[in-house]
């Protein structure tokens, strides 16, 4: 899969949040915090098979939630962030 830079905020200050999203169909594909050096997070939703995501083997966060649609349904005692949570 080829991997291609959409987008660069600013955030805390000087630091940046950099999305990626698939050159094919533009699907977002993760992003990187340059406040968090080493990590990069991945949209479980692009893997071709997620069934080896769950909840009783992942710490699922849910972020951003303040832009939430009303009809999002988060599952009962689920990490819940306003904003990031490393903010």
């Amino acid at each position: 899969m080829a991997v291609a830079v959409s987008a660069e905020r600013c955030v805390r200050g000087q630091l940046r949040t950099t999305e990626e999203f698939c050159t094919k169909c533009g699907t977002t594909v993760g992003l990187t915090l340059e406040w968090r050096p080493g990590v990069r997070l991945i949209d479980a939703g692009t893997f071709d098979d997620p069934s080896w995501i769950s909840a009783d083997r992942h710490q699922f966060r849910y972020i951003f939630l303040r832009s939430a649609q009303k009809w999002s349904n988060l599952p009962p005692g689920a990490d819940q962030y306003e904003k990031h949570f490393a903010t």
